[in-house]
């Protein structure tokens, strides 16, 4: 065995770090950390552990010591040059509107429309199973026989309007419908004054802006309109034009 091991050399210990050295953990290695994160914030452990020969994990602890925590970016609308002053104008005509009515944002009824399938809406990622051994659990996501349905709601101050079921496909003609039909109904229990003074805001939906329905809602709510096209002395929203 001596002789075995005088030939082939001495012994060399394999790293299981996947070629990076360890090294201790100390100030000259936080402040080599900290000054990659500052230079590039986007970076990530993986790179830095690649750059600087530490582990994974020396990195993670360094950046969280310092209260230093991965943030993802959020999501935002695109905002185009023209949209500042159309948000500076909202905002000042939503601040007049105040101060004439206290009360004008309790009295503003907001209506959406949201399908529902019989699917529904899973997120694997928050589901788990504890358990000694891998049971093997599943859940159906998928059928063989499929249903939709469109279910209309509004909501102003306290009250809570609907729900109501509309087509699967809303067009202009079943919206103005429900204006028509739906609408006066589920207002019963509002009082006459607030009906009198509240507005109508609505999204960006085609089948909310047809001619038909335009008319309908300048009939019932002339000047108090939220939305795009919304006609003369109503209320130009700059996120939904």
């Amino acid at each position: 065995m001596q002789l075995n091991r005088a030939a082939a050399g001495p012994v060399v210990p394999v790293n299981l770090n996947g070629g990076v050295e360890r090294r201790v953990r100390n100030t000259r290695n936080e402040e080599r950390v900290l000054n990659i994160v500052r230079v590039d914030s986007e970076t990530s452990c993986r790179r830095i552990s690649a750059r600087r020969g530490l582990f994974i994990m020396s990195v993670w602890r360094i950046l969280n010591d310092n209260n230093l925590h991965p943030y993802h970016r959020q999501r935002v609308q695109e905002l185009l040059p023209r949209d500042n002053i159309a948000r500076l104008n909202f905002a000042t005509d939503m601040i007049n509107r105040r101060t004439e009515n206290p009360n004008f944002f309790s009295n503003i009824l907001l209506t959406d429309e949201a399908g529902f399938t019989k699917d529904g809406i899973f997120n694997q990622h928050n589901s788990h199973l504890w358990a000694e051994e891998n049971p093997h659990a599943i859940r159906i996501g998928r059928s063989q026989y499929k249903f939709s349905i469109n279910i209309w709601c509004g909501i102003i101050g306290n009250y809570l309007l609907g729900p109501h079921v509309l087509p699967p496909r809303l067009n202009g003609r079943d919206f103005q419908n429900c204006l028509m039909y739906t609408l006066p109904i589920t207002l019963e229990n509002i009082p006459n004054e607030e009906q009198e003074t509240m507005g109508f805001m609505l999204d960006r939906a085609p089948s909310h802006h047809t001619i038909e329905v335009r008319e309908q809602l300048h009939y019932l709510f002339l000047g108090r309109i939220i939305g795009r096209h919304a006609g003369n002395n109503a209320i130009i929203h700059p996120d939904i034009i």
